[in-house]
């Protein structure tokens, strides 16, 4: 190989590497929801409630930076044969990576719901399931014929970036999150009230049923639009 040869090939590897690292640049930033059912499955063991309650939440594969989730949807599945549960929404809330409290506001389809006033609670008759799409009251915004609407993410991710400009601890969770060093985690307290059919005196009980996400970032390569796991 000549002196030649050997510069064209250098610039080449250096064409090919850079227009690589250009590529990976205009990448997507994106992330995927997990539900951790560790705390619950345990909660429903210890609360004898495994065979009646199946509880669980429905996230697309992946999603944008900016276009984080404003909604979480739930299905609860009532197995027993004569109990009802109720939801009690009122009683719930949701708790975001700062371990702060909000709210949790259930999205009925007219979207005119009073905020002041309490809402009412979800009835799971025996042997079916209850679907609905609920948020945190803080994220939501009237608009001009009196409607609400999500006008924010459940967890903002740039909000955290731009905490960040003024917290040490929210600086580090933002950067450890961004090298896929940690995951971003917020959590459902979701109070269910066992109404007892069975006329066999066992009386009405409540439960709080803690639910656990995860935010995790995408690995660059994920996003290769000819990515196999896609």
């Amino acid at each position: 190989m000549t002196e030649l040869d050997l510069l064209i090939l250098t610039v080449y590897i250096i064409t090919v590497v850079y227009v690589l690292y250009q590529a990976i640049n205009t990448l997507d930033d994106q992330t995927t929801f997990h539900f951790d059912r560790t705390t619950l499955d345990q909660t429903l063991e210890e609360k004898e409630l495994r065979d009646l309650i199946n509880l669980n939440f429905k996230f697309d594969d992946r999603y944008k930076f900016e276009e984080q989730p404003k909604k979480l949807s739930m299905s609860l599945e009532n197995k027993s044969t004569d109990t009802s549960f109720e939801v009690n929404w009122d009683h719930s809330s949701l708790t975001d990576h700062e371990g702060r409290s909000r709210r949790v506001i259930r999205l009925t389809p007219d979207k005119r719901f009073n905020l002041s006033e309490q809402q009412v609670p979800s009835v799971v008759p025996p042997g079916k399931t209850l679907k609905e799409e609920f948020t945190a009251e803080d994220i939501l915004k009237m608009n001009i014929d009196g409607s609400l609407e999500t006008a924010s993410p459940i967890i903002d991710l740039f909000g955290i970036e731009k905490a960040g400009k003024k917290s040490d601890k929210m600086k580090k969770l933002y950067a450890d999150f961004m090298e896929r060093k940690a995951d971003i985690t917020f959590s459902l307290r979701l109070v269910v009230k066992m109404i007892d059919l069975s006329g066999e005196g066992r009386g009405d009980r409540s439960y709080v049923l803690p639910a656990t996400f995860l935010i995790k970032k995408v690995p660059w390569s994920d996003a290769l639009p000819f990515n196999p796991k896609k």
